[in-house]
């Protein structure tokens, strides 16, 4: 044989050495069988419990689906199972018996050669178990993840003979992995961004997950503590729970108005369904209370056109009747005695025409029949053109509370008089005993505190608000959401009574002018009527006494209606 041998030199040279060495065996075990019949049978079982023995460490060693391994202290493979030998390398087992990971440069790349070496190493030195994870290059060239789990195992002298090694192909359930923690970050992400808030229960209605807005809602993380003692603030599971019915697996949406803030959401609750059959519940709260405000004043601004309407075209048509009949009273008075019965009879009827007429020119304001004459008023003006436009009264003391910086309003003075005027009237009516009425003036701006309902204003910049308040009897819950319609009053009709356009009237011109009104009253304790009107610019007012002075107004009793 030559001095560099090839593999196939090598293995015929081992076939002829393993045959002489049965031969001999076999020439011994003769003579020792001649000599010594019985311990020759006894030998010969032996060696068949060992043949069998190797074949079926063999077979099982060959049926473990994952790829096994064993060599020796220098490295050299000993042998392998057919997993090994087809999944990872691609050859037969016979060629890969007696070489090191280097003598397989075109199947095992040098640089994972080298990973394997080291670790090969790190475990010779430190004998033992060995678990690690780490890329290989299989048979069908791809690269996939695999777990290592390496032992040492001993000689007949007990020193470390080799290494044996088990792998474990990780690539789909690392991929599987990756898409998992992927799609978690994605959800994350998005309940985290989400302007709802959010929060997920577990079957005894506990609370494991919030997402930001919920936390900020609540005020601290809830993690642990029961949803309806957190969201609520109720000793019990909520009255609308849905919980059951999430467990069937249906979605569930319901309207909530919440006992802890009085505000109202939107509440959808929505099945989680987990690997060991439990079912969380997934609850997302829409604030709309902004919503519901803001479809009230729709529906209340529809009302009001809609009356508005029919209104105009009667108040037109009523107008150029009562021209008529003014023209003919009048005339009619120029032919009798003016000391006379029927003198005072047609004066009695032009001022009921007047009167008549005035309630014409009510009802174009109210139906947005006339245009606006818009120009920048000082607001103290404004208010007491209103308070001087009504009698006084001793008993009604209007306490005046303005800015000083207070801007002037853009606006039409007679319209807003009215709509004060009408405001100031209900104030007064409100209050059967008596009592003083607060008029305040200030500065706003939309989304400032103290104003952040006001999401109805048409447009950005500054305005005023003008709040009137009295400490009469309050309005009612159950009727608050009807003091805008047209023709809604709570005192009786008909003459020197209630037609119920006082707040219709003022509602309206507020809105013709782009600003906003809103009321807030509590029962037995008084009404605040405030409205928002578009500002110009600042003026100075050198009102030392202004600025919080307290005057006496009468009020008109005649025939002025209120809502």
């Amino acid at each position: 044989m030559t001095d560099n041998p090839t593999y196939q030199e090598l293995l015929a040279r081992i076939e002829q050495l393993e045959k002489q060495l049965q031969a001999r065996t076999d020439d011994e075990t003769i003579r020792s069988a001649e000599h010594h019949p019985a311990k020759a049978d006894s030998t010969d079982q032996a060696n068949l419990n060992l043949a069998d023995q190797l074949r079926f460490i063999k077979t099982l060693f060959d049926t473990i689906p994952n790829p096994v391994f064993y060599k020796n202290s220098a490295g050299i493979y000993l042998g392998c199972n057919q997993s090994f030998a087809e999944l990872i390398l691609g050859i037969p087992p016979q060629r890969i018996i007696g070489c090191s990971l280097y003598d397989l440069p075109d199947l095992i790349p040098k640089e994972l050669a080298d990973i394997y070496h080291a670790k090969d190493q790190a475990l010779l030195n430190n004998p033992g178990l060995q678990v690690y994870e780490t890329k290989v290059k299989c048979a069908d060239g791809r690269i996939r993840d695999f777990i290592f789990s390496k032992a040492t195992y001993p000689d007949h002298t007990g020193q470390v003979a080799g290494i044996i090694g088990l792998m474990v192909d990780m690539t789909e359930q690392n991929r599987i992995k990756s898409q998992l923690k992927e799609s978690e970050e994605k959800y994350r992400s998005m309940m985290e961004s989400m302007t709802d808030a959010v929060y997920i229960c577990s079957p005894d209605l506990h609370i494991s997950y919030m997402n930001p807005k919920m936390i900020e809602r609540v005020g601290y993380d809830a993690c642990g503590q029961q949803c309806h003692e957190v969201m609520h603030s109720l000793e019990s599971p909520c009255p609308w729970c849905t919980f059951r019915k999430v467990t069937e697996g249906e979605q569930m949406e319901v309207e909530v108005v919440s006992p802890k803030d009085g505000r109202t959401y939107m509440v959808t609750n929505s099945p989680i369904f987990h690997e060991d059959g439990s079912i969380s519940k997934m609850t997302i709260y829409r604030d709309i209370t902004q919503r519901k405000r803001l479809e009230k004043e729709l529906l209340v601004a529809r009302k009001i056109e809609a009356t508005g309407v029919f209104a105009g075209g009667i108040a037109h048509d009523y107008n150029n009747l009562l021209f008529i009949i003014l023209g003919n009273i009048l005339m009619s008075k120029r032919t009798v005695e003016q000391t006379s019965d029927t003198c005072r009879m047609l004066q009695s009827a032009e001022e009921a025409v007047r009167k008549a007429a005035k309630l014409t020119r009510r009802l174009l304001a109210f139906t947005h029949g006339e245009s606006l004459a818009l120009k920048d008023h000082p607001v103290r003006e404004l208010i007491e053109d209103a308070l001087n436009s009504m009698e006084v009264k001793k008993q009604y003391p209007v306490e005046l509370l303005l800015a000083d910086d207070l801007h002037t309003a853009h606006v039409d003075a007679g319209l807003i008089t009215i709509a004060l005027r009408n405001i100031l009237k209900n104030a007064r009516e409100a209050m059967k005993d008596g009592g003083p009425i607060t008029v305040q003036a200030t500065n706003v701006l939309p989304g400032q505190s103290g104003v952040h309902s006001l999401a109805m204003l048409d447009h950005p910049g500054s305005y005023i608000c003008i709040a009137v308040s009295d400490c009469g009897t309050g309005i009612d819950e159950d009727i608050l959401p009807q003091i805008f319609d047209p023709y809604f009053s709570t005192k009786q009709r008909g003459a020197r009574k209630g037609l119920g356009l006082g707040l219709s009237t003022s509602y309206s011109i507020v809105h013709k002018h782009g600003g906003a009104i809103r009321v807030d009253s509590k029962k037995d304790a008084g009404t605040t009527v405030s409205i928002y009107l578009p500002a110009d610019s600042p003026v100075s007012c050198h009102v030392s006494d202004v600025a919080k002075s307290r005057r006496n107004f009468g009020f008109l009793r005649g025939t002025t209606e209120g809502a």
